[in-house]
């Protein structure tokens, strides 16, 4: 049978087993729509049955804590989208995120329910490559969340979370009226121009380069319109305006399954690290200064982290393999 590692509260204690995913069950029941009066009365009783249960259930809180700041009808409308079973397993997988202390932020955005319910999304460390109906072709990264809205006179794909790479087809621009191809994020509009490029969401802001072709930038509070990016260049978007429009911009290592790091900081390292893994890496500020450069292979983050001691002077305490700490030797 396999091992499976032990489960770990925020403090760093183990949990039971049996509290903990019989608490992930509870949690699943009461944010049903199924949940009876009766439900609530046996929950109590169990809640009061142990210490172990206790814990439980104030571990599964504390991480969870993110859904009741989730707009009730938000999350009733997107949940109503779904039959009841689905409803049911995505409730679920939530609860048992939250035992497991997976990591419930993608891209350093609050993950929310239109993420959890979109047409394609991947879990840490899944890349995903998509095919559209007219050939387009999308590049997901990990932890990345996307709806696909196509119609008879546009197409376009609304980024919720992540990082994308798309190429646009060539096929639609030889089509007697070509469908123009654009990606809407929370801060705005990207309007491909027959081209290659990418579209990664930071905190309150989208940046995008350009690989192949050109790309024109609209926010969504403003009715100015950038120039045409060509290839090479870059920007970020935010609701207000776009801006810093650069070049020397290069597809993403992890386009070729790396973590690419140039005298980078280890603190953001770490960071980039932890959204291609479930679980918590935590590291002391006194080594968070400390920089580092290669190229890393996201195919196995724990040899990653395995080797860092080798070029840094840290130290690696294991409490289980989702839960790393780091801390200067």
């Amino acid at each position: 049978m396999k091992h499976q590692p032990p489960l770990i509260d925020k403090h760093g204690q183990p949990l039971n087993a049996d509290s903990a995913y019989a608490a992930a069950s509870w949690l699943t029941l009461l944010m049903s729509d199924e949940v009876s009066d009766d439900d609530r009365l046996n929950w109590q009783q169990w809640l009061a049955q142990s210490a172990d249960n206790a814990r439980a259930w104030q571990h599964i809180e504390a991480v969870c804590a993110s859904f009741k700041q989730v707009d009730a009808g938000l999350a009733r409308q997107s949940l109503s989208a779904l039959s009841n079973p689905r409803r049911r397993t995505l409730l679920k997988v939530l609860a048992t995120l939250c035992v497991t202390g997976a990591s419930l932020q993608w891209d350093n955005r609050q993950m929310g329910w239109q993420a959890l319910t979109a047409d394609y999304h991947t879990a840490p460390g899944e890349q995903r490559h998509l095919t559209l109906s007219e050939g387009s072709e999308l590049l997901m990264d990990t932890q990345t969340a996307l709806n696909v809205r196509y119609s008879d006179s546009e197409r376009q794909v609304e980024l919720l979370n992540g990082d994308l790479l798309i190429t646009t087809s060539q096929r639609e621009k030889q089509a007697a009226a070509p469908r123009p191809f654009s990606v809407v994020t929370p801060e705005g509009r990207i309007l491909a121009l027959g081209t290659r490029f990418r579209v990664q969401l930071l905190e309150g802001k989208t940046h995008v380069a350009v690989y192949q072709g050109a790309i024109r930038l609209y926010a969504h509070n403003s009715s100015i319109t950038s120039p045409a990016l060509h290839a090479g260049q870059g920007a970020w978007l935010s609701r207000e305006t776009f801006g810093d429009i650069h070049g020397g911009e290069k597809e993403p290592g992890w386009v070729r399954g790396k973590l690419l790091a140039d005298n980078m900081s280890l603190a953001d390292f770490l960071r980039n690290l932890n959204r291609y893994r479930p679980g918590v890496i935590h590291f002391d500020e006194s080594i968070a200064s400390l920089r580092l450069s290669g190229v890393f292979p996201l195919t196995d983050t724990d040899s990653i982290i395995t080797s860092l001691p080798t070029i840094l002077p840290i130290r690696i305490n294991r409490l289980s393999r989702r839960w790393v700490s780091l801390s200067h030797r």
